[in-house]
Formats: structure tokens, sequence, C-alpha cells
């Protein structure tokens, strides 16, 4: 993720009050889940229901819930003697809460049934559907475990980048105290909401302030860094030593990746208007692409080893084939500031963050533009962004965590940083 507080082309970041209230905090946050994942039954080649029979099958399936997924306050003890009228009043709830949500979305949801009916025909509700359960399973987000960043005075500090490695065992924090913390999950979890201060299990310190972090999938050891002085560096974290620095970049670097296809590729982006792609095997970059604009971001494609998107200060996303990088594959044109994160979701969906308050989701094959997201406040720093299949989460510049579903331009869940 992304530095909260930094402005693409500002050597000088500005810091807001909501920004310097969340500085040093990582919060962990888990969506309470309501409502079991069923398996799909295949539906009749000659059975086409509407919208709407579509959403009452489903209502009746999320209806069958467990007691297990009854909200908390609601359950049913295992009591002989209960009355069954107050299970089924429980059960009511659930329905109705998965109801209200389907609700609010219906605009969006309509919206992709029709576009998959369309596009696909039967076939077409079978991913419909899957949409539906997703966006009306969740009803909220639990705290895990709150993280306090700390310089040397225990004073809060800027957190730029937060990184977890491929096994899900460790994540790695930086930013401006010049330090890399690597820190174990099940550690932190384990001490909960209840502890105030989390030591990490290894430190690395660097010479100057950090603005990304990368792990290496295959190389578990190795994590890459990006710096304020426009340094890329390739760290050891069982030694906590540098093993590889690259200074090409004449400004400060803002992003750096690990290619999940060739683990020995990574890439750059940086305030000198250029992308570098490195080799470990090498001392100097194997290309530079070079841009008429401040690049703020940059990502390879995880299932694509020669495809690399970046966002850049001219508004745009770019997606290029390094085996020919004199033109891009494709110029996403839709933002109307600065593009500050890039993600892959898939193999050709990218989705992108901006400081104009949006997310925009494109189809690369395509080359086409999809849902864009609306709902959390960005006009100036760099908030975050990260996402899996169907699912994207970035922060706020109201000090929130908004998670978005693909398919729906609405946020899913919000989680204030304030919030125990």
């Amino acid at each position: 993720m992304g530095a909260p507080g930094r402005e693409c082309g500002d050597q000088d970041a500005h810091w807001s009050k909501t920004q310097e209230a969340m500085v040093g905090v990582v919060v962990v946050v888990r969506a309470r889940v309501v409502g079991t994942r069923r398996k799909v039954r295949k539906s009749s080649r000659d059975s086409t229901p509407s919208l709407s029979q579509s959403i009452a099958i489903n209502s009746v399936r999320c209806a069958r819930a467990s007691a297990s997924e009854i909200p908390h306050q609601s359950r049913i003890a295992p009591n002989p003697t209960a009355p069954v009228a107050t299970a089924a009043a429980a059960a009511a709830a659930v329905t109705q809460a998965k109801t209200d949500r389907m609700l609010r979305f219906f605009p969006d949801l309509e919206t992709h049934y029709l576009k998959t009916r369309a596009a696909r025909g039967a076939a077409g509700l079978v991913e419909f559907r899957k949409t539906l359960a997703q966006t009306t399973r969740f009803r909220g987000t639990t705290l895990l475990a709150t993280l306090h960043h700390l310089d040397e005075q225990n004073n809060p500090s800027v957190v730029s980048s937060i990184e977890f490695d491929e096994s899900g065992t460790l994540f790695a924090t930086a930013g401006v105290t010049k330090k890399i913390k690597i820190f174990e999950i099940a550690s932190v979890l384990r001490g909960g909401k209840d502890v105030d201060t989390h030591y990490p299990i290894r430190e690395i310190p660097t010479r100057t302030k950090l603005s990304c972090l990368s792990w290496n999938m295959y190389m578990k050891s190795l994590i890459a860094s990006s710096d304020y002085d426009g340094t890329v560096s390739v760290w050891d974290s069982n030694v906590c030593r540098s093993v590889r620095e690259f200074r090409e970049h004449s400004n400060r670097a803002w992003s750096v990746d690990f290619c999940t296809r060739e683990p020995s590729r990574l890439v750059s982006a940086s305030d000198d208007c250029s992308v570098k792609v490195w080799n470990l095997n090498q001392d100097k970059c194997s290309l530079t692409i070079n841009t008429s604009a401040n690049v703020c971001c940059a990502k390879f494609n995880p299932e694509v080893g020669h495809e690399v998107a970046f966002g850049s200060a001219d508004h745009n996303v770019y997606s290029y084939d390094l085996r020919n990088p004199a033109t891009p594959l494709c110029v996403f044109e839709g933002h109307w500031r600065a593009v500050s994160h890039v993600r892959f979701l898939s193999r050709s969906e990218l989705v992108s963050a901006s400081t104009d308050s949006s997310l925009k989701l494109w189809y690369v094959t395509e080359q086409a533009s999809g849902t864009s997201f609306l709902g959390h406040a960005n006009e100036k720093n760099f908030v975050g962004l990260t996402g899996t299949s169907d699912f994207i989460a970035c922060g706020s510049e109201d000090n929130t965590v908004y998670i978005y579903h693909k398919n729906v331009s609405q946020p899913l869940l919000a989680h204030p940083f304030d919030r125990p």
C-alpha cells in the first residue's frame, strides 16, 4: 500500500489534521460474515428468470441461515425448551438485513444483471448470483489489533507502506522512521486490542525515508524498497542487510514491485517521469519507459510477467508490454486528477485510485472501462489501495477504510479508525 499524506510530484508533503490523527496507526480489520457460501446449482438452459425472480430465489437461499449465522445478540442458546417463535424471529431479522443490503445496492445489481445476461446468457446468471451473495453476505467489520508505529522518541510516525508476505505469516511496514519493521502476524493478533505496543521481530535501518515495499514471492526473505532519494534497494530480511541497490532514478521513487512470474525482476516508478525495470542479476536497469509526467505507481500483472501498468500525474493509467515498450498496449482515460495507485485484480482486470476521490475498474483485454467507485474522500494524499479478485479496499481522508465489491459502485463496508 502506498503512503498516506503524499502528493505526486510534490517534494514537500503536506499533512492535514485528519492525517496527523491517523499517522502511525495500522488497523487490522476482518469482515463479519452473515450467511454461508452455498454451492450454486446449475440453472436450466430453458430457465431465464427475471432480475426480480433471481433476487427472490437468492433471498430464499440466504434465509436458510444456521444458528451460527445469526448476529451475536440474537443467537439462540442450545436449549430444547427455547420457543420456536424466537428462533424464527431471529432468522427473519437476518433475512431482513440481507434484503435491506440488497435493496441498497439494487441499481448496481440491476446493471450487472443485465450486462452479464446480455453477454453470457444463462451462464451470466451464475456470475450474478455470486455477486448477489457476496454483496449481502457481510454486515460489518471487527477490529482485531492496532499497531502503533512510533519513532525513537515514541512519537507517532507516518506509515508509507504495509506489505504482507506470500506465506501470510509476516508483514512489513515502512515510512519516515528510516526503518523497515517486520512483524509476525500471529503474534500481533494474539495480543489483540488490549496490547498497546507490538514489537517487530526484525528491524532493518535505512539511510532515508521510504515510500514503498514489495516482498519477493519466491525468494521469500527478499524485500524491496523505494525511497525519497530515488534509490531502489533489495534487502535480505533474514540478515537485515542490503543485497542490491539501484541508483538510476534522479528524483523520488514512489513505487516498487517484484514480478510474481519472474522473481528476479522488479519495476519502479519515480517523480523523474520514468518507469524502470530492474533485474537482480544486472547492475543497471534493463529497461526505461520515459513519460511526460511524474509517475506515481507501477505494478506487474501477477499472471503475465511481461505486462506492467502504471499511474501518472497526467491523470491516465498506462499498460505496457515490456517486449514492445515503444508504445503502450492501452491508455485508460477517465480520472481528472493524478492516479496514485494501480492494482491488478485478475489477468485482465485493473483497478486504479486517484486524488479525484474515485476508484475505477478497467478491462485490459477489452481496453474498456468498468465500474467507478465513489464514497471515500481522497483529494490530496495517497491513501492506499489493495484488493482480491472480487473485493477492493482503500483508505480515505476521513480516517476510514472503505471496502467495495468490483460490481458495485458504493462501499459495501466502512471502518473508521477511531471506532473500537
